[in-house]
């Protein structure tokens, strides 16, 4: 089940670690200053210990801006979870994601996997052709991204891309620039949702 609710959705991913999906996402916060977004990165890999087959969320609190949903804040996201999700538990981590969305709040979520459990208002798929390790869950975002984004650690061209006019299988192909067309599309999609309009509860865990 496809979970779509009623704030809006971005949903980036990309084939590797390191690959520029956290500084992507930096980025789109900090060209909507005016909205209330919050962030969430959703991660396959258990650092701390919690019951199985349940899912483990931890809402940032500030004081580490090294860590990725800490770099969310920085950007000028409202607030920012960070979901420990095995395979088994990802539709519970898109249940709390509706849950968001539900209590009116804009949602931009790291993740490769939520895309076959939510409905995104948007999908972008970051790659680096530098970077040759694909992870198994990028097939799925391969498919669903409204558009890609070179990344910021990419150095050469797409050459093992099948770019055509600044496309890849006809969706827009965009580079991580100060200012540029991405900022233009990413506006085109997006209406803004005052902050008053959100919520601050946290819905409750599946």
């Amino acid at each position: 089940m496809r979970v779509i609710g009623d704030g809006q959705l971005i949903i980036v991913g990309g084939h590797c670690r390191g690959v520029g999906k956290t500084t992507v996402i930096e980025h789109l916060l900090r060209r909507s200053p005016h909205e209330a977004w919050v962030a969430v990165k959703i991660s396959a890999h258990r650092h701390t210990p919690g019951p199985a087959g349940r899912l483990l969320v931890e809402e940032d609190d500030g004081r580490r801006p090294d860590r990725q949903t800490g770099r969310y804040l920085a950007a000028g996201a409202r607030r920012a979870w960070l979901c420990h999700a095995a395979d088994a538990v990802m539709p519970m981590a898109a249940q709390f994601v509706a849950g968001l969305r539900a209590s009116g709040m804009n949602v931009i979520v790291e993740s490769n996997r939520l895309v076959q459990h939510a409905g995104a208002t948007t999908a972008i798929f970051v790659l680096s052709p530098p970077l040759e390790d694909w992870k198994p869950s990028s097939a799925a975002l391969v498919a669903a991204a409204d558009a890609f984004v070179i990344g910021p650690c990419a150095q050469r061209g797409t050459d093992h891309w099948p770019v055509a006019d600044g496309h890849i299988d006809g969706r827009p192909l965009f580079t991580l620039t100060a200012s540029g067309p991405l900022d233009a599309w990413y506006h085109t999609r997006h209406t803004p949702r005052p902050p008053a309009s959100q919520s601050t509860a946290t819905p409750a865990l599946v």
